[in-house]
């Protein structure tokens, strides 16, 4: 498994070379759990938190698959970029220039030469129900929401009934 440490201040080292001002970056994790995303940056009180997909650093993905991501969400700390808007767009543009990456607001497995099969697909698609207790009236979910957990807790705003589970 690729450093990624490393990888993230051989990052911060480019920016530095560019004059990018990137925010206070208190802590970067590597995230076992991401299928959707490759990477995440949140901002909270003491700084920028930023997780990157463990697929990125497998061995046999490209420096550059991780990088450009890695990059991408150092640039979401940027005064202004939290969102994909023009300046995040501007900086994308200015590094992807100046180091030659790929950063774009969205990229595929095909774009950084993964093959998607490494990633576990859900061998179901569960669905949920809640019965009001009064009416009758069904509610269906695809998450295990917390009205799913626990319906008793939640009244059903067209007749004031209790929740149950159905499944």
């Amino acid at each position: 498994m690729k450093d990624l440490q490393k990888i993230f201040n051989e990052c911060l080292k480019e920016c530095d070379a560019l004059g990018i001002e990137y925010g206070n970056i208190v802590e970067v994790t590597v995230n076992t759990r991401a299928k959707q995303r490759w990477g995440q940056t949140r901002r909270r009180i003491d700084g920028f938190h930023i997780n990157i997909s463990s697929v990125l650093l497998r061995d046999d993905v490209s420096d550059d698959a991780a990088k450009d991501t890695i990059m991408h969400e150092i640039l979401h700390t940027v005064d202004g970029c939290l969102n994909h808007k023009c300046k995040w767009k501007a900086m994308a543009d200015k590094v992807n220039r100046a180091y030659g990456y790929n950063i774009k607001r969205c990229t595929s497995f095909e774009e950084k030469g993964i093959d998607s099969s490494i990633i576990e697909k859900p061998t179901h698609n569960k669905i949920y129900f809640v019965r009001c207790e009064k009416c009758g009236a069904e509610i269906i979910r695809r998450r295990k929401s917390d009205l799913i957990k626990y319906p008793h807790h939640y009244i059903h705003r067209d007749c004031g009934g209790h929740f149950i589970n159905v499944n």
